[in-house]
């Protein structure tokens, strides 16, 4: 929100605090970035509007936001998307954050469960076709979602998993 007093606009954060310009500037455009598609994202890195990294904070701060709600990401790579962040990485993805379903979309030494709880303990020995084709486009994966057992049904409500909550009906 915004107050006009004396002449000088001056910003508020949601909880009352006043920010600066700048962190007000900044606070909207990361919270703006959900809303844009991966090509739009991907040209605002190319351009250097934005870089990786921000992008992969931005989505990192909306789902440790959202989903306590929704229980839609059900593992997190956190670590490594940073780190793969500031790696100068190439494809016409590059530095787009996403999350992989945790069906066969497999990456060595990960874990990926399809929606069975026994299977989250073993580490896949390979990377898919899939995975890597998503790597070589420029992706930076940030965990998995969760998933109904072996994708087999419309609903995701794994008996291994939470159930994963409407986003917009919680």
């Amino acid at each position: 929100a915004k107050v006009f007093a004396g002449g000088l606009m001056i910003y508020y954060d949601k909880c009352g605090n006043a920010v600066t310009v700048t962190q007000a500037i900044n606070v909207r455009a990361m919270s703006e970035l959900m809303w844009l598609d991966a090509t739009a994202q991907a040209e605002l890195v190319r351009t250097g509007e934005v870089s990786a990294k921000e992008l992969v904070e931005a989505a990192i701060e909306r789902i440790d936001r959202i989903n306590p709600q929704l229980d839609a990401v059900i593992r997190t790579r956190y670590d490594e998307a940073r780190a793969e962040a500031g790696e100068q990485g190439g494809g016409p993805f590059a530095g787009v954050p996403i999350l992989f379903k945790d069906l066969g979309c497999t990456v060595n030494g990960e874990q990926t469960a399809f929606g069975i709880g026994p299977m989250e303990q073993l580490r896949w020995p390979v990377t898919s076709y899939l995975a890597e084709q998503f790597r070589q486009a420029g992706f930076i994966a940030l965990g998995r979602t969760n998933v109904p057992e072996f994708g087999t049904t419309v609903t995701t409500e794994p008996k291994s998993f939470p159930q994963a909550r409407n986003p917009w009906n919680p």
